[in-house]
């Protein structure tokens, strides 16, 4: 089953970085594990997943992917905000 969440700013923490949507406050990116590899291969910069704000980022077992939207449009039917607020 998929969810569709609304990405929210990037917060970063010392050197860890977490984005959350902004609705339900699911986890969308966290660098911690990229951060642990960076022991291990110091000379590869490490690529941190990351959506800008307000995109919609559907989750689907472990596929994630930008849904596209038209602002004032309906919301896709799987999208937290409805379930959060049934």
């Amino acid at each position: 089953m998929s969810v569709t969440h609304i990405a929210g700013p990037t917060v970063t923490v010392g050197q860890r970085k977490i984005q959350r949507c902004l609705v339900c406050g699911e986890k969308l990116a966290d660098n911690i594990d990229i951060l642990k590899g960076i022991v291990a291969s110091p000379d590869v910069p490490p690529e941190y997943l990351q959506w800008p704000p307000g995109d919609l980022v559907q989750q689907d077992g472990n596929r994630t992917s930008v849904i596209q939207h038209v602002d004032g449009t309906d919301l896709p039917e799987d999208c937290c905000i409805n379930m959060v607020e049934e």
